[in-house]
């Protein structure tokens, strides 16, 4: 019997990202920055979590893919636990590179394995499970999430990732899914299962928003939002989700109530930016998310300044909108220089501004910009070339 940490269930991955392979094919060998990666330091050794975290943190997918693989294969079998850890990280490496053939591939042959071996040892023990799949009880929760997501991913199948979800959604409530054994106080274990409990419903009401089913969505935010009323997240997502659904007034009581609980706060102010855009109130709206970022903490908000930049744009201001952006993105090159949503507002704020040639230029020597910063997996629609 073919074993979870089998190296036949491994197909090989193209080691040259989009990114990269974008850049080699625009820009001239002197002019590219350095993207390659040296899969000779990895060996066959097994890498403890923590070193697999900081190939994460910088999005060096490519490494984790191959690091992940040779932890799998050089894991005992009977550490399943830990191979399934491993695993996880496999398989989100591969929907991060945009190999979702290969993901697709890999995570149906590891379920089949994994259901024979479980049936196997369920024959021979006196327990059995009730549930079908109550062999995802085992399975890490970040696996199981990405097996839910897979359909949409790979084929656009919603409807079977809305049920995969909604059985997740199930096993969570009745205790089924994996909990990790360092956490073992009952307080504990319920917070776990709460917070997840959220996750899951989110993740539920992102693939109803896809499918356009805003009845369905607002319902399981409501429900949320009756079982949690001082929750001023859930309170604000669904105020969102009622402009999506063209419910203005209803969005509008939302915001209010968040406003009367957080009325200085940055997601009050994100709020009625939302609203105005809805409205097509572009500079009240551009005035909201401006204040929203004096209330912020820590690093810059992203998606705030984002926002500004598309009022700018709808206030046919394209010149301050490619202005400002580009300061920002020099400023702190290695994060706001690498946000998508930013530099897609760039290149559009580019094709407004410029033409022939320069317009091009400018693309490019952004693409440059990005290649020296960001990790794999990098979305290069967002250049516009």
């Amino acid at each position: 019997m073919i074993k979870i940490n089998d190296p036949k269930l491994f197909d090989n991955i193209v080691l040259d990202d989009h990114l990269t392979s974008l850049i080699h094919s625009k820009v001239p060998f002197a002019n590219r920055p350095r993207r390659e990666i040296n899969i000779n330091e990895l060996g066959n050794k097994v890498l403890t979590f923590e070193e697999m975290s900081q190939y994460t943190q910088s999005n060096s997918w490519r490494l984790v893919a191959l690091a992940s693989r040779n932890s799998i294969i050089n894991t005992h079998e009977s550490q399943t636990n830990t191979i399934l850890q491993y695993w996880a990280l496999r398989l989100i490496s591969l929907v991060q590179l945009k190999q979702l053939r290969i993901a697709s591939k890999e995570l149906v042959q590891l379920e089949t394995i994994f259901k024979d071996h479980f049936d196997s040892l369920n024959t021979q023990n006196t327990h059995t499970h009730t549930k079908q799949n109550s062999w995802l009880s085992d399975w890490p929760f970040e696996l199981v999430l990405l097996r839910a997501h897979i359909p949409m991913l790979t084929s656009n199948d919603i409807d079977l990732a809305i049920n995969r979800i909604c059985e997740l959604i199930e096993l969570n409530e009745n205790n089924m899914l994996y909990i990790s054994p360092k956490i073992t106080q009952k307080d504990q274990k319920d917070l776990v299962t709460k917070n997840r409990s959220k996750q899951l419903e989110v993740n539920l009401v992102g693939l109803l928003l896809n499918e356009k089913n805003y009845d369905l969505a607002i319902d399981v935010l409501e429900k949320q939002s009756r079982r949690d009323p001082k929750n001023t997240q859930i309170m604000s997502f669904l105020g969102r989700v009622y402009l999506q659904a063209g419910c203005i007034s209803k969005a509008y009581s939302s915001f209010v109530t968040v406003s009367e609980m957080i009325p200085n706060d940055i997601v009050n102010s994100t709020n009625w930016g939302y609203y105005n855009v809805a409205l097509g109130n572009w500079e009240q709206a551009k005035e909201s998310f401006s204040n929203a970022i004096n209330y912020q903490d820590g690093d810059a908000n992203y998606s705030l300044i984002n926002n500004i930049a598309v009022c700018d744009l709808y206030m046919g201001n394209a010149p301050v909108m490619l202005q400002n952006l580009q300061r920002v993105m020099q400023e702190m090159p290695s994060t706001a220089g690498t946000d998508e949503a930013l530099i897609f507002n760039y290149c559009s704020a580019v094709e407004l501004g410029c033409s022939g040639s320069w317009q091009q230029s400018l693309k490019i020597q952004k693409m440059i910009d990005v290649g020296q910063w960001a990790g794999d997996g990098f979305d290069t629609s967002v250049f516009k070339l």
